[in-house]
């Protein structure tokens, strides 16, 4: 139902739309009669820009939908709060009040606005309903129309809660001037977007965007004024002698908080405002019906000058994207060149940013898997879906667009820096890289006999090369160039590629590096150098792959070298540089019985069981905080096992010291499902002991 078919792109969001205006127009007139509910269709017959983009002409995120079950909790709300009912015990608006609230909420979680009021004014109506017979009724409801989305977050610690985290009070304040000088004029058609969510606004001339300011400050004003008994009531905590205006602003100010509160509001985040559109058409409706009462036709043409300024913008939207060159401005190319493309070369498997990733998916009903190379929104903090099966996939392709995320500049400096062949290929306004040859990378070189030394903090240079993930050798200052650390192999070899691991300290990624290498330790020679680098971007089985954090390699030439010393180019405060392992390729054939150099998976998952075991001595010990941090840290060490990792933070987080057991439990169900972590790692019986990967 929810692929790439016509129900999902045409009809689902159609439905959305007709209810939502459907509703509004009974929500309307229930509230405040029949005048307001036709300035309510007139307004809402050509809706502002934003509503018809982000909500039915892009594939559904449930946007829409969620506002128009907004609207009806808000229209259930205020029968419950001002129609006559048999008092004393809860009614099946109660009921049918859960269920849809529920419902709401498991479509998406903007739905809280409008679970706040509901909740909030059926309390104010009857403040012993939890208490009373049949009180049960509303929480049964919601229970039994959010089934799907609370089944999921018992099993999943909760996981759709992690985007819920807020800012601080003076952070919040900046946020809502924000949404009051940057978003509110999207949302009433002031300001048109070409697209969604996005930066690329076209701004109405100065006249025309005061004209509509003017309106909607009035129209605050007269609300506050001709409406303030009813706020001395709610103040009161009371709804006796309140009117539907009190649901309506209550619902604008929610949202308002709920915006200004999150992490996630930005100045182009229209989204996270979009349920005061429940409200302000029939609040716009409201002031304009009354004021047609002294004045019928200036009235009017404030009412149709609204409408011609929206619609005014849906033609400027059309004339955008009839455009070929704007469309891929808006990151909105024609990309059947591309699926043909990909198509007749046989690549089923591609990495791209994930506007490029989902649309492409989706658009090809998974025929093609385009996946993001890293998590690019969270910084890390989850394993994007699909990335695992396009890592071991072969033939694979790199899509980048400009503007979206890397750049395929930025992405040739890097594959040129680890080695192998590739090819760069333009499928306009695309630019792809296919056609993958790894390196001949040698074979690991046996540190056993090597000498080191370095220009800070020499003593600790051996941590670099003693085997151990957990240990380093850092220059306990601030990055600065010529900074650097040597090595002596002992012998003359054929060196190929060198690599760093830098364990739990992935910032201490050098900002730029030269790679040297001499035969005697007097006359050096430049083999590599990366002034700048993404990190990450390493050669796994078939292609290069990204999303491993605290990794860093270069292809050398094939040259014999006996010393080789990396060299600090680049400056980075406060982060100092730092070597957890170091990692040398050459052609030497690998000693007897030496089973080579631990691998990096091997190292990074390591760690994290490091690192979790660490947690739960922490949270035997009585200190959270330290456990979270360990948890977290988990996380970034194995993106691979990410989701995992997170879910023992969130139990963490969620039950606290006093239930170390809880997270063994979670541990052992994860173990279970992955064979992530063996039964012994779930206690803490190592405590004091070092872990790491052992010396051969």
């Amino acid at each position: 139902w929810f692929g790439t078919t016509a129900f999902a792109i045409r009809v689902y969001p159609f439905l959305a739309g007709a209810a939502f205006f459907l509703l509004s127009l009974r929500l309307a007139r229930e509230m405040f009669g029949e005048r307001v509910a036709l300035w309510t269709a007139l307004l809402l017959a050509v809706p502002p820009v934003y509503i018809t983009i982000a909500t039915s002409v892009i594939p559904p995120d449930n946007y829409l939908a969620t506002v128009a079950l907004g609207s009806l909790a808000l229209l259930i709300t205020h029968r419950i709060v001002h129609a006559p009912a048999a008092p004393g015990r809860p009614s099946r608006r109660h009921l049918l009040l859960g269920i849809v609230c529920g419902l709401g909420f498991w479509v998406h979680i903007l739905f809280i606005d409008f679970l706040v009021v509901a909740v909030g004014f059926a309390w104010l109506k009857d403040k012993l309903l939890p208490v009373r017979q049949g009180g049960w009724a509303p929480a049964g409801g919601f229970a039994l129309g959010g089934l799907p989305l609370i089944a999921y977050n018992i099993l999943h610690a909760f996981d759709t809660f992690i985007v819920a985290r807020t800012v601080p009070a003076a952070v919040a304040l900046e946020k809502g001037w924000m949404a009051v000088r940057e978003i509110f004029p999207v949302l009433v058609g002031g300001v048109v977007p070409l697209y969604g969510d996005n930066p690329n606004l076209v701004h109405f001339s100065d006249p025309v965007w005061w004209s509509m300011a003017a309106f909607y400050v009035g129209l605050a004003a007269w609300i506050a004024w001709r409406f303030r008994i009813e706020w001395g009531r709610l103040a009161r905590v009371s709804t006796a002698g309140t009117s539907g205006v009190s649901i309506l602003v209550v619902l604008v100010l929610v949202s308002f908080v709920v915006f200004a509160r999150s992490d996630r509001a930005n100045s182009w985040a229209f989204r996270y405002l979009l349920p005061v559109m429940s409200a302000l058409p029939i609040l716009a409706a409201l002031g304009l019906a009354k004021m047609a009462e002294r004045s019928r036709r200036p009235v009017l043409a404030v009412g149709l000058a609204i409408v011609a300024i929206q619609a005014w913008g849906h033609g400027v939207v059309w004339a955008a994207w009839g455009d070929a060159e704007t469309r891929a401005r808006l990151d909105l190319p024609d990309d059947r060149p591309l699926v043909r493309y990909l198509d007749e070369n046989g690549i089923r498997r591609a990495y791209g940013h994930f506007w490029i990733s989902y649309r492409l998916t989706y658009e090809t009903g998974e025929r093609i898997i385009c996946a993001q190379p890293y998590d690019e929104r969270f910084g890390g903090r989850y394993r994007p879906k699909y990335t695992d099966r396009v890592d071991r996939a072969t033939p694979a392709a790199f899509i980048t667009l400009p503007g979206l995320g890397l750049e395929p500049d930025l992405i040739e400096h890097d594959l040129k820096l680890i080695g192998g062949r590739y090819r760069r290929v333009q499928v306009p306004p695309y630019t792809l890289f296919v056609d993958f040859k790894p390196p001949d990378e040698g074979v690991p070189l046996d540190p056993a006999g090597w000498g080191v030394r370095a220009s800070h903090n020499g003593e600790s240079a051996r941590n670099a090369i003693d085997g151990d993930i957990f240990s380093r050798w850092g220059t306990g200052t601030a990055q600065r160039p010529g900074q650097w650390f040597e090595v002596d192999l002992g012998t003359r070899v054929p060196v190929t590629r060198v690599g760093m691991a830098l364990g739990q300290f992935g910032s201490d990624l050098p900002r730029g590096i030269a790679v040297l290498g001499s035969l005697d330790g007097t006359i050096w020679t430049e083999l590599a150098r990366a002034e700048r680098h993404l990190g990450g971007l390493v050669w796994g089985e078939f292609h290069p792959v990204f999303d491993v954090p605290g990794r860093f390699e270069l292809a050398l030439p094939d040259r014999p070298v006996r010393f080789l010393r990396l060299v600090q180019t680049g400056t980075a405060d406060p982060f100092d540089w730092s070597i957890s392992e170091l990692f040398v390729y050459g052609r030497r054939p690998a000693a007897p019985g030496w089973p080579g150099w631990p691998s990096w998976d091997d190292s990074q998952r390591e760690l994290g069981r490091r690192l979790f075991r660490d947690a739960l001595e922490a949270l035997e010990e009585g200190k959270e905080d330290a456990a979270l941090v360990s948890l977290d840290r988990a996380v970034r060490a194995d993106p691979g096992h990410a989701s995992a990792w997170q879910r023992l933070a969130n139990v963490a987080g969620r039950r606290g010291i006093a239930d170390a057991g809880a997270l063994r439990l979670e541990l052992a169900r994860v173990n279970r499902e992955r064979g992530l972590v063996s039964e012994a790692d779930a206690l803490p019986a190592s405590r004091g002991k070092k872990a790491g990967p052992a010396r051969p």
